[in-house]
């Protein structure tokens, strides 16, 4: 008998492999790479939190003016260059920094294609561009110090042109601080550094325009204040690559959030001893479909054949299951049968895939029959706030659906449907006592046609065919 300590011991262990507070996370320990991302030089945090979120502008890149290319050629170096300002800190949209101009437009090429290619992969974004740097020691002995970012702005980078600069600007999405940090200094520390930026309304809603990332700095060095050695670079702007997705499972796992979990059939099957124990199929695999299926209880709008058709079936009846095959079996056509048949219930769907074409494949089929619209796309650049808040918009504004008519056209429906299962029994039906079908009888003569090289056979009447037994046959 499995207890809600086992479970709870279990879910615990899984959460565990999730939790990545290793130094090669570059949420606790970060480092320049050689060939993306950029380390912003003599700008103010705050500033750029205003220009960037505040005011919602695009900002650009400055190389320094005053360092070599590096000998290579020119075409790598920043487009259209623009003069070095004579001060720092002055709000505009340019963020300084210590690269060449050749250095700095390969460093944001890289970084383009970089970020490009993990939205189109994984469909989200894992572009930020980091303001201000916990600075921190594993031991009071160690003389190495690691850098982690505090506060993590979600950002796109693009250019207008291939003879243009790059800019970066804000997503609209959530603004986070650094998850992983939180939890290294409280597991190993005992140091309860904030996790959330002052500024946050009540409910937890969060609104850019107060949110003060200068008193959050300020929280952070004060939690800092019995480690001697630990500080807060509150001068500390990075553009880099963060992915903190499986801390959020980590967090949303723990059931001391979620204590419903623990009693939940499926965690209780997944983490217990006793597994699953589904009730069978309501069809079995020999059982003709049309017999136990109407027209008005299907709701197939794409393909399917009999294996198909069972698997959402059992789908919809509620059981769990696992379907398996290898490419080019119909697993999206399934997926996109299941999905509209839950759209004819009024049921709500989640499909979650690892990789974005999976879900492109699943939404281009159901925009191909007019179901679209019923799908709310919460990946790539479709995760934004604004976005998603546009495309509700726009949905709620078509209207209800209009069916006209259909009662007829199921009706059709099944009578042709009885008409060609009707044929299919008649020509797989021996004759009389012949014992032959005339599904057998074509396929002979097609057979002795070929062997004679003639088209045509005379025409053979007996009469009481339907009489002869195999023998006078």
């Amino acid at each position: 008998m499995t207890t809600e300590c086992d479970i709870r011991a279990a879910i615990e262990a899984s959460r565990k492999e999730l939790l990545d507070l290793g130094l090669r996370n570059p949420l606790l320990n970060y480092r320049t790479t050689r060939a993306r991302g950029v380390l912003v030089t003599g700008e103010n945090p705050a500033q750029v939190f205003d220009v960037l979120i505040r005011k919602g502008r695009r900002m650009s890149f400055l190389a320094r003016p005053d360092k070599d290319n590096d000998d290579e050629e020119n075409f790598l170096a920043q487009p259209e260059y623009d003069p070095p300002r004579q001060a720092a800190n002055q709000g505009d949209n340019r963020l300084q920094t210590a690269e060449s101009s050749t250095a700095l437009q390969r460093r944001l090429l890289n970084t383009y294609r970089t970020a490009n290619t993990l939205l189109e992969e994984q469909g989200v974004n894992t572009l930020f561009l980091a303001l201000g740097m916990a600075v921190w020691h594993e031991a009071d002995v160690s003389n190495i110090p690691h850098h982690a970012p505090l506060i993590l702005v979600p950002v796109s980078i693009s250019r207008d042109g291939v003879d243009r600069n790059f800019h970066i600007e804000y997503t609209g999405e959530e603004i986070g601080t650094n998850l992983s940090f939180v939890e290294k200094a409280r597991t190993e520390f005992s140091i309860e550094v904030p996790g959330e930026i002052p500024g946050l309304t009540p409910n937890g809603v969060q609104d850019a325009e107060d949110l003060d990332i200068e008193a959050y700095f300020a929280a952070v060095a004060e939690s800092f204040r019995d480690l001697a050695r630990w500080s807060v670079d509150a001068g500390s702007v990075v553009l880099g690559f963060f992915s903190f997705s499986k801390f959020l499972m980590y967090r949303d796992l723990d059931p001391d959030q979620w204590l419903e979990m623990l009693e939940h059939g499926i965690i209780r099957s997944l983490f217990g001893s006793a597994g699953f124990s589904e009730p069978p199929s309501a069809i079995e695999d020999d059982e003709h479909l049309d017999e136990r299926l109407s027209p008005e209880d299907v709701f197939h709008v794409v393909d399917a054949d009999s294996s198909q058709a069972l698997a959402i079936v059992d789908a919809n009846s509620g059981r769990n299951l696992v379907i398996q095959g290898p490419p080019g079996t119909g697993k999206s056509q399934t997926i996109t049968n299941i999905i509209a048949q839950a759209i004819a219930y009024n049921w709500k769907v989640l499909f979650v895939s690892e990789k974005m074409a999976a879900l492109e494949v699943v939404k281009r089929r159901l925009d191909n029959i007019g179901l679209g619209d019923a799908c709310l796309e919460l990946h790539s650049h479709k995760t934004t706030k604004r976005a998603a808040l546009d495309e509700l918009r726009r949905t709620w504004d078509l209207g209800q659906p209009k069916s006209d008519g259909i009662s007829e056209t199921l009706q059709s429906l099944a009578r042709v449907r009885d008409e060609l299962n009707e044929y299919a029994k008649a020509v797989n039906e021996p004759v009389g006592a012949s014992g032959v079908s005339p599904y057998t009888a074509y396929g002979e003569l097609l057979r002795i046609k070929d062997q004679c090289g003639d088209d045509t056979l005379p025409r053979l009447t007996i009469d009481g065919g339907r009489l002869l037994d195999q023998s006078r046959l």
